[in-house]
């Protein structure tokens, strides 16, 4: 047989299998699926995180799981027909791990992704699926709040975290320790916000603030790339550090000429 013809049953073939799958998926009756209920709709470590979300942040917003991106992001108004059609495809199988409204008017805060770091192909689609939600949020400036699955965020205030506000409420006395709770809490949510603006030196993704909750360094805190531990920048930052690089880059934004964001 020649290459053509080779070539030419190749198409004919592939053709064929096409139009069996679009039968299958839009002509076959619903009545002869074989279909079951799934035992559970999150895994045992996915709903320890969210029950942790719901005890922080429920009083203040509903948190919607597996929620599909097309149905939170659209086209937008200077999109050309065949963009709109493009975005509608490419969003149409992608989800939200979880998704935050205000409970006030149903307007959408932020997004919450769980980074859980699968091995082999399943590590690959992952990273895929990462980037394309970040690139997308960026574009539409929706947040995204990256949460390590590995750990027990229970006891931890992911309040504090995501709004910047601690859950804890403020004490009464006026004694100096409390004074310094009050100003170690509002500190903390500094360095969240610091570290927004900031991206990793070794590979240029996003810094995140954590707390060590093992270990002998328990309750110290960290910045460090959001892809630890495949990128393994991290350094400790006690509050005089955060000052000091604050006040780093004070000098620096001076020196370019422009207004001071990082006050």
């Amino acid at each position: 047989m020649s290459l053509v013809g080779t070539l030419i049953g190749s198409l004919v073939l592939a053709s064929a299998g096409g139009a069996a799958c679009w039968w299958a998926s839009n002509k076959a009756p619903a009545s002869k699926f074989d279909l079951q209920r799934k035992r559970s709709l999150m895994s045992a470590a996915e709903r320890n995180f969210f029950e942790g979300l719901m005890k922080s942040l429920g009083n203040e917003f509903y948190v919607f799981a597996k929620m599909r991106v097309s149905d939170v992001l659209q086209a937008g108004s200077d999109a050309s027909w065949f963009q709109e059609q493009q975005i509608k495809l490419r969003l149409t199988d992608e989800t939200f791990d979880y998704l935050l409204c205000k409970k006030q008017d149903m307007s959408v805060f932020g997004v919450v992704e769980l980074e859980t770091f699968e091995k082999g192909t399943d590590r690959k689609m992952r990273a895929a699926r990462e980037k394309l939600i970040g690139e997308v949020c960026k574009r539409a400036n929706l947040r995204v709040f990256y949460f390590d699955i590995r750990q027990d965020y229970r006891s931890m205030d992911i309040r504090r975290l995501v709004t910047g506000k601690s859950a804890r409420k403020k004490p009464q006395s006026n004694s100096n320790s409390s004074v310094k709770k009050v100003e170690l809490a509002s500190e903390s949510a500094s360095v969240t916000q610091f570290t927004d603006l900031r991206s990793c030196p070794k590979c240029h993704n996003d810094l995140v603030s954590k707390v060590a909750v093992k270990g002998k360094r328990i309750g110290e805190k960290f910045l460090m790339c959001r892809k630890y531990p495949y990128c393994d920048y991290q350094v400790s930052m006690t509050d005089a550090k955060y000052l000091k690089m604050q006040k780093q880059e004070q000098k620096k934004v001076k020196k370019a000429g422009f207004s001071d964001w990082a006050g």
